[in-house]
């Protein structure tokens, strides 16, 4: 059977982030018909586990031209992988997910607790 492809992807949290690497991406890759990728800031080292691709985006400081333009980066990246589910952990990131929708029918899920700030001013 062909596996599903799923992205797991942040502009700020490091590929090896606690919650999107050990807590999400671990788990989804222990079901045999998925096939995980993680897309993130680079970490000082890059793990390695079975069942989960590792795509660092190039380093930036948090206020430069490259931070804009990583959202760039993550969508080619998208793009390349085709996942069937877009797991986005970062606002910065939710017009590539909703025009990648449009374009080849991703399923988004954003995940909304690592938006701790507006979850407690607009909630």
């Amino acid at each position: 059977m062909k596996k599903r492809r799923l992205v797991i992807a942040s502009v700020l949290k490091p590929i090896d982030d606690t919650r999107m690497y050990e807590k999400m991406a671990v788990s989804l890759c222990t079901l045999e018909h998925w096939e995980v990728a993680v897309i993130g800031y680079p970490s000082r080292h890059k793990p390695v586990q079975a069942g989960i691709t590792f795509l660092p985006l190039q380093p930036f400081s948090r206020i430069s031209f490259s931070r804009l333009a990583a959202p760039v980066r993550v969508f080619k990246l998208i793009i390349q992988l085709r996942p069937e589910v877009l797991i986005v952990n970062t606002y910065e990131l939710l017009i590539v997910a909703i025009v990648n929708r449009i374009l080849f029918g991703t399923k988004i899920i954003y995940d909304i607790r690592e938006n701790y700030f507006r979850n407690i001013a607009y909630t």
